[in-house]
Parts: structure tokens; sequence; C-alpha cells
């Protein structure tokens, strides 16, 4: 995990200033989940995914409370759209305590073989009969810290979808000790 300081194009009008900032230090496991989380504090301001990165420091971060109040939505494309979130709480907030409370979400649905384990999540059995459809999974960072629903997509893995009818449908999810991204402070940023 890393300290990134992000700047914005300071000579550009479409970047979104809040309170003078033009600059942010965050701390994010890689360059790609730094920009998004940047996105999402600036109101969904797009300009900020190609904002300029410079790492400055290796760092250890406490995850502890880390998804208290990230959202994680599953949708899955069929007849009738099925789609579940769960927002992070006091209690459930690592990555394999949401999982499994998506697991009872999913299981509340049309699906019966939604499971959990070793950071994958099952979203649909074999005998579900809907291996062949779309799954889409989103992380994204509590409104009332970020204001714009940005999806951060280091937090979610490789997704097993499209294929047969008869095939599982699963979604890798990031261990736990995956450093969950955060602004750590927004800056007047001058070369």
């Amino acid at each position: 995990m890393a300290l990134y300081l992000v700047t914005s194009d300071t000579g550009s009008a479409a970047k979104t200033r809040k309170l003078g900032a033009n600059a942010m230090i965050v701390s994010a496991a890689d360059a790609t989940d730094a920009l998004a989380i940047c996105q999402a504090k600036f109101g969904g301001d797009s300009s900020w995914a190609d904002a300029t990165f410079t790492a400055i420091a290796d760092v250890t971060q406490a995850t502890a409370n880390g998804l208290v109040g990230w959202t994680v939505t599953v949708k899955v494309n069929t007849t009738v759209p099925i789609s579940v979130s769960y927002t992070g709480t006091a209690t459930n907030d690592t990555i394999d305590e949401i999982g499994a409370a998506l697991v009872t979400l999913l299981n509340a649905t049309a699906i019966d073989g939604a499971a959990y384990s070793a950071n994958v999540l099952k979203v649909a059995e074999t005998t579900d009969g809907i291996g062949d459809k779309t799954v889409t999974v989103t992380f994204t960072p509590p409104a009332a810290t970020y204001p714009e629903a940005v999806h951060i997509p280091g937090m979610v893995g490789t997704i097993v979808h499209e294929g047969v009818s008869g095939a599982a449908l699963t979604v890798a999810f990031k261990a736990d000790a995956y450093v969950v991204p955060t602004v750590i402070a927004s800056v007047d940023y001058r070369s």
C-alpha cells in the first residue's frame, strides 16, 4: 500500500476544486484505486481518472472498520433482474463479513445456491440454472464522505459468468487485508 499525491491539471477549468483544493493525498493499494477514490471525493468529476499521481510513501494502514459505510451491490441480468446491496456496519465491516451478508440477501431472491468461502462469492449454484447470465459487482465508498458513488475497481477480482446455464456464477473478492482506499487530505498543490 502506498500514499499517493494525486494532482489535477491546474490549468484546466474542467477539474473541480473543492474548498480551493486541486490535489489529494490518498492511501490505496494501487494508482487505479487512488484515482477512483479522488473521482468519488470530487463529486464524480471523471477528469480525475486522468489526474497525475505520484507514490510518495509505502505505509501500512490498519483496515479495522475499513468498510463501514461502503456499499457492495451484486446484480444478475436475468429475465427478472436480481439486485442486492449491503452496506458495511460496525459489526460487518470486512470483505468476508460483507460476503456472508450478501449470501443471505441473494438466497432471499430467486437464487437458492449462493455461498461464500475463501474470498469467493458464489452468486448462484449450478442448480440455479443462470450461469449464462451477466453479473456485475460494485464497491462504492460511503456517501457521507464521498458524494459520488464511484466503483473502486481494485476491490473486485475475477467474475466467472456468461458461460452455460448450468454453470455457477462466482466473483472473487480481495482478501480482508486489502487496503481500502481513503482520501487523507485535500490540498492546494503548487509545483
